[in-house]
């Protein structure tokens, strides 16, 4: 019994030794940073027919290894352990209550405060600061050109209207007669006789096509070139304008048509 009593208040000395050195390292870490004053929270009404646990630091009696614990008595909560550097904050701590820092020095920052903190910006030339948009911008030509009168050079320097015959197109029609004989009966009054006649006379038409000559009108035409084209005009079943001669020369058009007046 002896025995166990002296434990227990040795537990208990260790215990309050413990709780005061984590106090006094608390404080030292306070009067570091100036907290501001903080309410404390509200206190919770204890439900009814419940105990109250104790006060954290406040030693109780033991239970004797082996025995039961009696519905409803309060036990000695367990005690935070200190926090570990790069151990993450207790999500329900305030953040003005120090941790312990361990061996880390270095809370200089980038500079002393000053006692007024505007932000100040300073200027960097790093990629994305400066950024260009370009967009397309569509050049359909809108409409047509305007149009001026310019050069305009005629195919043809003169064209000259005369006559001439020429070789064109006719219809030929080869026409052939043949005779139809039959016996036809005549009467008389006083007897009836039969005789041989040219029952019919027919013609055979046969239409060809070749050449003829014709006297037309002509109009040769001199290029700017020198050179000379003749035309047919005004040919029946032909077009009202078609090239006889394309390209000659003056003495070749007289040598076929004498009757040409000149330019």
């Amino acid at each position: 019994m002896v025995r166990m009593l002296t434990i227990v208040v040795v537990c208990i000395t260790f215990s309050l030794c413990r709780e005061t050195s984590a106090q006094i390292m608390r404080g030292r870490q306070r009067s570091y940073v100036q907290a501001p004053f903080q309410q404390p929270p509200p206190t919770r009404p204890t439900p009814p027919n419940r105990p109250v646990p104790p006060a954290p630091g406040t030693p109780t009696s033991p239970t004797p290894p082996g025995s039961p614990v009696p519905p409803g008595t309060p036990t000695t909560p367990n005690r935070p352990t200190p926090a570990v550097p790069g151990t993450p904050r207790t999500p329900d701590k305030p953040w003005y209550e120090c941790e312990d820092c361990g061996t880390t020095t270095d809370c200089k920052g980038e500079g002393p405060c000053a006692k007024e903190n505007p932000p100040t910006i300073t200027k960097s030339d790093g990629p994305g600061c400066e950024t260009t948009i370009c967009v397309p911008v569509p050049n359909k030509p809108e409409g047509e050109l305007p149009s001026v009168e310019g050069n305009h050079t005629l195919f043809y320097r003169k064209c000259v209207k005369f006559e001439g015959n020429v070789q064109v197109p006719h219809y030929v029609l080869d026409k052939k007669d043949t005779l139809l004989f039959a016996k036809r009966s005549y009467s008389s009054p006083c007897c009836t006789f039969q005789v041989c006649v040219v029952e019919c006379c027919c013609t055979n038409t046969t239409k060809d096509c070749a050449l003829r000559e014709r006297k037309v009108a002509l109009e040769a035409c001199i290029r700017q070139t020198g050179e000379i084209d003749v035309y047919v005009l005004d040919v029946p079943g032909m077009p009202k304008r078609w090239v006889l001669l394309l390209g000659i020369t003056l003495d070749e058009l007289r040598r076929q048509h004498s009757a040409f007046p000149g330019f």
